[in-house]
């Protein structure tokens, strides 16, 4: 509980306003976890199993109240201040998660790796029949190296290692128009009071309640999907080491908002819909050196990434020229003039074609009449 006052004596009350505001501010955050495991090796084979769960709940509340004109700083209590300049506010908010994990793997004589994983994810976010998300991965390895024809004929690399997989996660996460984390709840019917135009009784005005968004009842998990490639080797008495990655990530179901192609003279506000589509692929690389000096040991390292995206789908204002469109095109672009000259003199300004016949000043930039995303 945070608390502030500031108050004066009553001899100088009304000359000099004292102000009470008292803040309450309670959160309480838990989360269980369980797990269960078990490996056990037969001979060449190893097989391993993990099951778990997690249960996550937040919630939190906070009350304002503000008052001023107290007639003595002797005794802080809100119900002794004056009745004008009277603020309250408050605020809460509710999460909760029920998730479920698990794990089977397999390997040959450490040689062949296999490893199947998966999650169920439940979020309060979305309704009962969208509520859980299933999202699997699975990944092969061969370590090359535990082959006996490489330890015969290629010595002089003492690891090596090829791996792929192909995963799935799920994003429950919103945000709003200022990129702000949004916990509203999207399905349910959503209201805000108006704040003028209310409704008269008796010589009051009372405030209005108004639907303030269209629900979603269909809103579910993004889903983001990840290939990946990649090899690992050492070599040179293990000082020279490599690991390297091939990456190709596609989102779909993207949640964001369809307002762009909607007409503004609707007055509708949409809420977050699972249209959204955007892959990302590149490479990754980390090539480093482990070597010792004596009693020195010393490491150097270079790692590289390179990766490009594209917005394979986005709402998209209609009836606009198709380089103003993001779809098909990376994330951030923006658009641009581009300059086509400057001015040298009265004669170039006044026959170069203007709107309305109002000629420009001299020297001002002459731009095309084209705008293009860079």
């Amino acid at each position: 509980m945070n608390e502030n006052s500031s108050g004066l004596s009553a001899s100088k009350q009304w000359i000099d306003s004292s102000e009470l505001e008292r803040k309450h501010t309670e959160q309480v955050d838990w989360m269980v976890n369980g797990l269960i495991d078990y490996n056990r090796t037969f001979g060449l084979h190893t097989i391993g199993f993990t099951f778990g769960m997690e249960a996550q709940k937040k919630q939190f509340e906070e009350t304002v109240a503000f008052r001023k004109e107290f007639i003595s700083n002797s005794k802080p209590e809100l119900n002794l201040g004056g009745e004008q300049g009277i603020t309250n506010s408050g605020y809460s908010w509710k999460e909760t998660r029920l998730n479920y994990f698990g794990r089977v793997g397999y390997n040959y004589m450490k040689r062949y790796l296999f490893e199947f994983v998966w999650r169920v994810d439940g979020s309060y976010r979305f309704p009962k029949n969208e509520r859980y998300g299933f999202f699997p991965g699975v990944s092969v390895v061969w370590r090359a190296f535990e082959e006996k024809w490489w330890k015969e004929k290629i010595t002089f690399i003492e690891y090596f290692k090829l791996r792929a997989s192909v995963s799935q996660t799920g994003n429950d996460a919103l945000l709003n128009d200022d990129d702000e984390y949004d916990r509203s709840i999207q399905y349910l019917n959503t209201y805000q009071f108006k704040d003028n135009g209310g409704t008269v009784f008796g010589g009051e005005e009372y405030k209005r309640l108004y639907p303030s968004r269209t629900p979603n009842p269909n809103i579910t998990w993004e889903v983001g999907t990840t290939y990946n490639v990649g090899l690992d080797f050492k070599f040179l008495a293990n000082r020279l080491s490599l690991e390297a990655d091939a990456f190709y990530h596609k989102r779909t179901n993207m949640l964001i908002k369809r307002n762009a192609s909607l007409p503004e003279i609707t007055g509708i506000t949409l809420p977050k819909e699972n249209i959204g589509e955007m892959k990302n692929r590149g490479v990754e690389m980390l090539l480093s050196w482990n070597d010792r000096i004596g009693n020195v040991e010393y490491y150097a390292s270079f790692n590289m990434t390179y990766a490009r995206n594209k917005i394979l789908y986005w709402d998209e204002t209609q009836n606009i020229p198709s380089y103003q469109f993001s779809t098909g095109r990376s994330v951030g672009n923006e658009l641009y003039y581009i300059a086509d000259g400057i001015f040298h003199n009265q004669e170039e300004i006044n026959s170069y074609p203007t709107w309305g016949g109002n000629h420009r000043m001299q020297t001002e930039i002459l731009f095309w009449m084209k705008m293009e995303i860079k």
